[in-house]
């Protein structure tokens, strides 16, 4: 399945991005620097998760992603298990 990663980072582990290969952008509102990944763009932080969502929308409107996964860099173990992510995103 052919997924892009659209993910909120504001703070803790960022590693796990690594994985998905070049199928992400991090929207990185923490004012500190994120080594090791390829698709960074800094944002203010404005205190939820969905301005990050929305800007990824707006300014790629005219060519989104057929299949977009929104979520926190802290989605783990917070929302819910490495493996039952992964296996729901099929990757």
């Amino acid at each position: 399945m052919n997924i892009f990663f659209c993910v909120s980072f504001y703070d803790g582990d960022a590693s796990w991005i690594k994985n998905l290969g070049h199928r992400y952008i991090v929207y990185n509102k923490s004012g500190k620097e994120l080594s090791g990944l390829d698709s960074v763009v800094n944002i203010p932080n404005v205190g939820y998760n969905i301005f990050s969502y929305l800007k990824f929308i707006v300014d790629h409107y005219e060519a989104l992603p057929e299949k977009i996964v929104f979520c926190k860099n802290n989605v783990f173990p917070r929302h819910v298990t490495k493996e039952i992510f992964f296996q729901a995103c099929d990757i």
